[in-house]
């Protein structure tokens, strides 16, 4: 009798597990590219539908709703991102890609584009979701010369499963002619893709990649298993969007050995994103875009020298300009907003966002390697990472600062009184100098020199080797 009623209740869960799962069939046409064909269905049958509602052209009050043409009455649109379906379990629509052939002024990126017979899009243009919390089934009825390629796990020819609607509706991908390089370090699978470029600069862009990836999975040694995908694409402006598991960036030139420090820096700052923005994160986005931006860029340079993508010399480069307009900010631009208060207005405080942002990452490692010793920042990053990441926590601002001041093991932590909510300067030169490194900066130019100090004796020297290599 016990042998029965477990075997009905390994039944019942078997079927509510199946129930628990929706399904998108996805059909591109070989007749007409910019149109696809989806067909939804749901684990039960629902009421209300929504697609993402972050449509950055303000051209389409409607957002990604724009684009979606109901196959029957039942689906209609009643505003803000919404439809209803009136108690259905599947539904039937088209999505019309002629979005992809135009010119979004926040960069394609963003939106999609169609170049090599290949589309890239984002999906969140693409799927109409229910508020049920579940898995999801995607397959892909493609032209048989065609491929998909997606960010997602994958469990045969072009059909894949989806954890959560995080990840089916807000990342990328990309299907057509083009085939993507695979790259695997532990357990984390990366594709890329990239259009519009001659096939000679894969290999160069793969072993980049690959070196910078290494890096970042040594800072995050318990990352899980993980599918992630890049795409690349020539624009006219160098920029990038990190989604859900995929990233995309443009370049203006086509990606060389001598351009690497602009794209591999691109690629780098996207990808920590993975760890410094999706699975460290929290509610309150504006208040970290300083910590989410600013630490990340300082780790993507980081990660550019200490791999030998770049030298020491290019590093110093990369890093003047950022150095040199936080100056320009904090003492010229906008002396009395705070890095926090800086993410309000991305766009006007960028220079508080992403260079103030970098400059306090930078304090925060020497204060951290000159109080401890043999931690970093790297560590600290872990440590967030396993408390809040890897236990699915967010966290707020004041998590943070209780967070930094437990790690170094004092009471409470005035840097962030005084240079994060408050707006003093940062002690950059001070802690330069520490690690035997001048600057001489002009802050009206924001303008900045950075060079090793011939006059920096051993332990200096010694404490810069540990900053640029470990």
């Amino acid at each position: 009798m016990k042998i029965l009623i477990l075997l009905t209740s390994l039944f019942i869960a078997g079927i509510s597990n199946a129930q628990d799962t929706t399904e998108y069939i996805v059909t591109v046409y070989d007749s007409n590219p910019y149109t696809i064909g989806i067909i939804a269905k749901f684990s039960s049958k629902v009421d209300t539908l929504s697609i993402h509602p972050a449509c950055p052209n303000y051209d389409y009050p409607n957002g990604w709703s724009t684009f979606i043409r109901p196959n029957t009455n039942s689906l209609d649109f009643i505003g803000d991102s919404k439809w209803t379906v009136n108690h259905k379990s599947e539904i039937s629509y088209n999505v019309d890609l002629s979005f992809v052939n135009r010119k979004w002024d926040v960069g394609n990126e963003q939106a999609g584009i169609y170049k090599d017979s290949s589309i890239f899009v984002v999906t969140r243009a693409l799927f109409l979701t229910s508020n049920n919390h579940e898995k999801y089934k995607v397959s892909f009825n493609l032209p048989s010369e065609y491929n998909v390629i997606a960010p997602w796990r994958s469990i045969g020819t072009n059909r894949f499963m989806v954890d959560s609607k995080e990840e089916l509706s807000n990342n990328t991908i990309v299907w057509g002619k083009v085939s993507s390089e695979k790259i695997r370090v532990k357990d984390f699978n990366l594709q890329f893709v990239l259009l519009g470029y001659e096939h000679g600069t894969t290999r160069m862009v793969g072993e980049t990649f690959e070196s910078i990836l290494k890096e970042y999975l040594e800072i995050f040694p318990e990352t899980p298993r993980s599918d992630y995908l890049i795409t690349v694409f020539p624009f006219e402006q160098n920029d990038g969007e990190a989604y859900s598991t995929s990233n995309a960036f443009t370049l203006k030139s086509e990606p060389s050995s001598q351009n690497k420090m602009i794209w591999a820096n691109q690629f780098a700052h996207e990808l920590f994103h993975y760890w410094n923005g999706r699975m460290i994160n929290g509610p309150e986005r504006s208040k970290r875009q300083w910590f989410s931006e600013g630490a990340t860029e300082y780790f993507a340079n980081l990660a550019l020298v200490r791999s030998n993508t770049i030298s020491e010399k290019e590093f110093y480069r990369l890093i003047e300009k950022t150095v040199g307009l936080y100056f320009y900010y904090r003492n010229r631009q906008y002396p009395e907003v705070s890095l926090v208060e800086a993410g309000s207005e991305k766009s006007k405080y960028r220079f508080g966002v992403y260079n103030g942002g970098w400059c306090a990452a930078f304090v925060m490692d020497m204060i951290i390697r000159e109080k401890t010793s043999d931690q970093t920042l790297s560590d600290f990053m872990n440590t967030l990472f396993r408390k809040y990441g890897l236990m699915n926590r967010s966290y707020i601002l004041e998590d943070l600062e209780r967070e930094f001041a437990e790690f170094l093991d004092i009471e409470d932590s005035s840097f962030f009184k005084n240079y994060i909510f408050g707006i003093e300067e940062l002690p950059v030169e001070e802690y330069l100098d520490k690690i035997g490194v001048r600057i001489d900066y002009t802050s009206y130019e924001g303008t900045a020199f950075i060079f090793n100090d011939v006059t920096a004796d051993h332990s200096q020297i010694v404490l810069r080797n540990k900053w640029l290599k470990d």
